[in-house]
């Protein structure tokens, strides 16, 4: 299935509107315009702050993987400890994306944000459950849940790739 497919597939899906308007009208709005608004909105920066947090997670998360096939043992405590930074630097990075992604009213841009946003959750969950079993001694099952989590987090930032710089045609 096409990249565009998917995109149209989601940017049509009216379910996802229930979603966006929980994610972005009631903790969006309320983020942005709470007392930390200005910060999360990146108006300090003088753009927003969200795509440059994404780097953070990303980063952590790609690197304890990375670990775990160039360095199985002798990386675990790392690759441990890289996820888990990831996992938790994941949560300012959502926080600015909500608060970016209110602003958002034409109705297909609000699913695929929604989507995005789900998806990362996911992903972010994912990235915990691995942390969680590496911290019980369940390696095997703390790669398998990062790679999963990698590829979801790919799929969502896909997502906001299309939000941030649009379709080329």
């Amino acid at each position: 299935m096409q990249t565009e497919t998917i995109l149209d597939g989601i940017e049509r899906t009216t379910q996802l509107d229930t979603a966006a308007d929980f994610l972005l009208d009631n903790v969006g709005k309320s983020l942005a315009n709470g007392p930390f608004g200005d910060l999360l909105k990146g108006q300090w920066l003088g753009h927003p702050l969200h795509p440059m947090l994404t780097d953070i997670p990303i980063g952590f998360w790609t690197s304890g993987m990375l670990l775990d096939f160039l360095a199985p043992r002798s990386g675990r405590k790392a690759a441990q400890r890289l996820i888990g930074l990831g996992t938790l630097s994941a949560i300012p990075t959502a926080l600015a994306g909500l608060t970016d992604a209110s602003s958002i009213e034409d109705p297909a841009e609000r699913r695929v944000a929604a989507a995005h946003a789900i998806g990362n959750g996911a992903a972010t969950l994912m990235f915990g459950l691995s942390w969680r079993a590496r911290h019980k001694g369940h390696h095997a099952r703390g790669v398998l849940w990062s790679l999963l989590g990698g590829g979801v987090a790919t799929g969502a930032g896909l997502l906001g790739g299309n939000l941030a710089f649009g379709r080329s045609k």
